[in-house]
């Protein structure tokens, strides 16, 4: 997504392409003008010069004709003999002078034609110049309504929406503080349970359309300073320990993370990754199974893994798990399908990779790397 100022600043851009091919279109018409002209005048010189050649080669026989036929003991055939020499030369030259003038008419005629075309043209480019310019004005105009509507709809969501969100949370929790949640009795204690989960859940929906928005006009910010790797690693287990025990999860991490030194990273941004990552390993995963985190430095980098024991992912999918808006189960509505697409985007922020290897019915293992 553009700002209006780079949109503004596309016009001007557009306008110089459009005079640079319309210059480029004249002068490849001027030159073929040029050329064209300097074909008719080689072709009307080589058809004056054959014209008299065979003016000449005419002249010479009527005057070998005629020197034959007035004899050179006739009294009178010098007289005749020049009477007739001056009357060739005569029509000889209104001969050159009418063919002269036939090639010069139809070489005017070629070059009017030609300039006529040539106008045409001209008058033809200055059309789509006008229509281009045109279109790049609407497409412009068109540009800034929409950056103006999705700037719009982007305060909507990030202020209209989470402020009632905001309130049913507050909401909750003081029911919960004033009912005595633990002898609250049941019914009221799910009806919380659902209330605070719905609320978080769209919280978090908001959130992930927010940072697809900022990923798309390359506004991802990033705090980074230096971070010890194991305590984002624990800190992550710790925050989804209790959901994992409500499945009857293993989700550990093995005494490896301990060993790899600080990383260099926005620590927000991260936990949002792992969030992502054991979310969906903790979604996926059947009751009973595990999930182990682990982080090893290597190609001085630190690589990172998230291991789960659940059904896999199809081959097929493999490359596409990362898309945006893709749900990996076909019946799963939990999400919009952003958390991986914005997990790889801010890993790669930080200058990183990610990626996953999976089988089918021998779980998933999603990797990500950070810098030293």
């Amino acid at each position: 997504m553009q700002s209006n100022k780079e949109h503004g600043a596309s016009l001007p851009d557009e306008r110089k392409q459009t005079d640079k091919s319309l210059e480029a279109e004249r002068s490849k018409t001027d030159t073929s003008l040029l050329a064209g002209r300097k074909r008719r005048e080689r072709e009307t010189d080589e058809a004056v010069l054959s014209n008299r050649i065979e003016a000449d080669q005419v002249r010479n026989q009527t005057r070998l004709d005629s020197d034959s036929s007035t004899g050179p003991n006739s009294p009178d055939s010098d007289e005749l003999l020049l009477q007739e020499r001056q009357s060739a030369d005569e029509t000889l030259d209104t001969e050159r002078r009418r063919v002269d003038a036939i090639l010069e008419a139809e070489r005017m005629q070629k070059e009017n034609d030609e300039r006529g075309l040539f106008r045409t043209e001209r008058k033809e480019t200055d059309k789509n110049l006008t229509n281009e310019r045109s279109k790049t004005d609407v497409e412009v105009s068109r540009g800034k309504a929409e950056l103006t509507t999705r700037d719009e709809f982007l305060a909507i969501v990030s202020h209209d929406l989470r402020n009632p969100l905001g309130s049913i949370t507050m909401a909750a929790d003081y029911l919960c503080e004033k009912l005595s949640y633990t002898t609250a009795d049941e019914d009221t204690k799910e009806l919380l349970d659902i209330i605070k989960r719905n609320a978080g859940q769209a919280n978090r929906l908001i959130s992930d359309l927010m940072d697809m928005e900022r990923i798309a006009a390359g506004k991802l910010s990033l705090q980074v300073k230096t971070h010890i790797t194991s305590e984002i690693i624990q800190d992550s287990i710790n925050s989804f320990q209790a959901h994992a025990l409500k499945k009857k999860l293993l989700l550990s991490a093995n005494s490896e993370i301990y060993a790899v030194p600080v990383v260099k990273c926005d620590r927000d941004r991260i936990s949002q990754v792992f969030s992502n990552l054991i979310g969906n390993a903790i979604k996926f995963t059947p009751n009973g199974g595990s999930i182990t985190l682990s982080a090893r430095v290597f190609d001085s980098r630190v690589e990172i893994s998230i291991a789960d024991s659940g059904p896999g992912i199809p081959e097929d999918m493999l490359q596409k798990v990362f898309g945006r808006f893709l749900q990996i189960g076909k019946n799963d509505r939990n999400g919009l399908g952003l958390g991986l697409y914005i997990s790889k985007m801010i890993v790669e922020a930080h200058f990183g990779r990610m990626w996953v290897e999976s089988k089918l019915g021998q779980g998933s293992t999603f990797y990500f790397t950070l810098p030293l």
